[in-house]
């Protein structure tokens, strides 16, 4: 067994009584790392045929004497019980042969997983297969043993695929031990930590142990093997990151291939960070700030979302696509959000970022995954939250999110903390290294594992129930001392007195407490309305005749004039915000959105819709057939709307339809049909 296993049956020994928290705060381990390692150890249990571990109700933990004798027994011998499933032991087997480039024989697969030969030649027929989904292949000699053979590149991929989908492997340092080399560890950790002093950077905590892991594999393949493939890539050797690498390991005395270096660069350049305020621009990176410009026009455009400090924003956005762009142009994988539940919001989002991602896709030569361009929707979703003031109360207490899974969780950690305490100031995300040296002054922090601090703590992970929600709030605004809540639970229960017992009055406060809390504080999500509830049947107006851009304006807003929804001033600002070369107002070929924000004279919701069968030639050269002036006044309640009015821009078949329809209530109809039936989803 390994030795996180070997010490927590240390620590079930010495302290039979101890609970699940005290043991993880006791060896610095999360909920889920203790609660993986006991299910392995009962799976290895079970099959000796001995009563598994259980746990009680108090958290705490019940075994027979029997289960002691063996627990005692592989304590002392520490043989007999290995901690790997099997696809652990086959993710392991390949990671070994990666980091051993010459030949590796039965008898060091043996002592390195602690397993029987048949079971790991069983293991090697498996991995020969994985491997060969990579075009590699697993050669064997009689007198050497085995060896990982074919493309440099492939090889990569499959380590990036290891690393990135095996993060529990990583945080146990299971593949720290395949590679076996520790002086050759410490070299990795100071070059990785010298990188981020260079380039001003900081790694998350799990993209830090991944790039320790894939570049000491790099390394040791750089000893032991010739690169095989195209070494040359002009799209990695123009950024200031491998001339920097390159320096760095000659002058330490690294001898390294150019293919090799070309895969160390990419390890660096491919691996999202928390900040970095160094940004020296090439060709390739002017070309990503540029196109972060035209999609966050863009997205304001779709989304008639004004972002503040939008040059941060951009420079944010850019520091999260250009390495997304190095993992999509190299098919690299990334730390993946398991079982991340998305919102209806996100969802919007990612749909719209999708056709915005388009101009990177074309100049990268290949499409966004869908797990990309969620993570590009959920970077957009967690900046927007920022632009809602939940309360005009400045909050009294500051607070800080650690996460040691990466930038994307942390933010959205922050997003939901944000909803669920706007009481609080939430400052920023930090990861586990960067909270042992920060000065901040805060009252609260918010972790996925435990910390040594003396500040108010609490455990917290992604997809809470609504029940864990509601329970986190309670306690934390009970411990500041700000809730009320207690107060009101007091109420109810000195009305119900009278009428039960004592004892049902101790089972009912908790319950009591939990219909009290708001859900509408724990950000329970609710349907949004669609694009229907904004469009009145007399604001479709259809036009037979050529007609100019303003006079299309003046036609279209003037129902929601009629209505009071808009002032004169709007359509005014409509026009001139129309009339400039800069102007974004568009979905797809033939569609113009005019808006402007909410101050410039929205009194309610509303959204004309101008179909006019002659093209009209707006500002900028664009021929545009449906004029769709929006004017919106809450916060994000529009998005499933303007996706909607998104689809049909871009769905030439309804837009026949308009261009053909005889009257406006037939307009109104085909509208109302498209979006009703579902369409707006396919």
């Amino acid at each position: 067994m390994n030795e996180r296993i070997r010490l927590i049956v240390s620590l079930l020994l010495t302290k039979p009584d101890i609970k699940t928290m005290e043991m993880m705060q006791e060896l610095n381990l999360t909920r889920k790392q203790v609660n993986y390692a006991i299910k392995i150890l009962n799976f290895h249990l079970y099959e000796l045929g001995v009563t598994p571990i259980k746990r009680k109700k108090n958290g705490g933990f019940e075994f027979s004497a029997e289960i002691k004798k063996v627990l005692l027994s592989n304590d002392k011998n520490r043989k007999g019980i290995s901690s790997f499933d099997n696809n652990e032991r086959l993710y392991l087997l390949v990671a070994y042969l990666l980091a051993n480039p010459g030949y590796v024989s039965l008898i060091d697969l043996t002592e390195f997983l602690h397993y029987s030969r048949t079971t790991i030649l069983t293991d090697i027929s498996k991995a020969k297969s994985f491997v060969k989904k990579y075009n590699i292949e697993i050669t064997y000699d009689r007198t050497k043993g085995y060896s990982l053979n074919g493309s440099s590149d492939q090889q990569m991929k499959i380590a990036n695929h290891l690393i990135f989908e095996n993060m529990e492997l990583v945080s146990r340092d299971d593949f720290e031990m395949a590679i076996s080399n520790n002086k050759l560890i410490k070299f990795v950790k100071i070059f990785i930590i010298q990188f981020e002093k260079e380039f001003k950077a900081k790694f998350s905590d799990s993209y830090f142990d991944s790039l320790v892991i894939l570049i000491a594999i790099i390394l040791l393949r750089n000893c032991g093997k010739n690169f095989i493939g195209v070494e040359a890539d002009s799209f990695v050797e123009q950024t200031y990151e491998y001339k920097y690498i390159k320096n760095y390991l000659q002058t330490h005395g690294k001898n390294i291939q150019i293919g090799w270096l070309k895969w160390i660069t990419i390890e660096f350049l491919s691996a999202n960070v928390y900040l970095k305020q160094k940004i020296q621009l090439n060709e390739n990176d002017r070309k990503i700030v540029t196109f972060v410009h035209q999609m966050v026009e863009s997205f304001k455009s779709q989304t008639l979302v004004d972002i503040p400090n939008q040059m941060q924003f951009e420079h944010r956005l850019v520091n999260h696509l250009r390495p997304a762009c190095f993992r999509v142009k190299y098919d690299l994988s990334t730390i993946a959000i398991v079982n991340m539940n998305i919102d209806e919001n996100t969802k919007i989002l990612a749909d719209i970022i999708h056709q915005q991602i388009k101009p990177v896709e074309e100049w990268l030569g290949t499409p966004f995954p869908e797990a990309e361009i969620k993570l590009l929707a959920v970077y957009f979703g967690t900046n927007l939250i920022d632009n809602i003031s939940t309360s005009t109360d400045l909050p009294r207490y500051h607070a800080v999110v650690v996460c040691s899974n990466g930038i994307i969780l942390s933010q959205i950690l922050m997003k939901e903390l944000k909803k669920l305490f706007p009481e609080l100031k939430i400052i920023l995300a930090l990861s586990a290294r960067e909270f042992t040296e920060t000065n901040l002054d805060f009252d609260v922090v918010f972790s996925t594992i435990p910390l040594s601090t003396t500040k108010k703590q609490y455990i917290i992970t992604p997809n809470m129930s609504n029940q864990r929600k509601v329970e986190l709030r309670y306690r934390v605004l009970n411990d500041l001392g700000i809730s009320k809540l207690d107060s009101k639970v007091d109420d109810v229960i000195d009305v119900l007195k009278n009428y039960i017992s004592s004892s049902e009055i101790t089972k009912l406060r908790e319950k009591i407490r939990l219909a009290l809390v708001d859900t509408d504080e724990i950000g329970v999500n609710k349907s949004l309305p669609n694009l229907m509830y904004y469009i009145d049947k007399d604001a479709i107006i259809l036009k037979n005749e050529f007609i100019s851009w303003s006079e299309a304006i003046d036609l279209s807003t003037k129902p929601l004039m009629n209505k009071h929804k808009i002032t004169q001033g709007y359509v005014d600002i409509l026009k001139k915000d129309t009339d400039t070369p800069t102007n974004y107002s568009f979905l797809g070929k033939s569609m113009a959105i005019p808006h402007s924000k909410p101050e410039n004279g929205v009194y309610s919701d509303g959204i004309g819709f101008l179909v006019s069968r002659k093209g009209i030639l707006f500002p900028g050269g664009r021929v545009i057939h449906l004029v769709v002036p929006i004017a919106v006044l809450e916060g994000k309640k529009h998005y499933k709307a303007i996706n909607q009015l998104a689809k049909i821009a871009t769905n030439e078949k309804v837009i026949k339809k308009f261009l053909k329809a005889d009257s406006t209530e037939d307009v109104y109809s085909i509208l109302a049909s498209y979006v009703e039936s579902g369409d707006d989803k396919k």
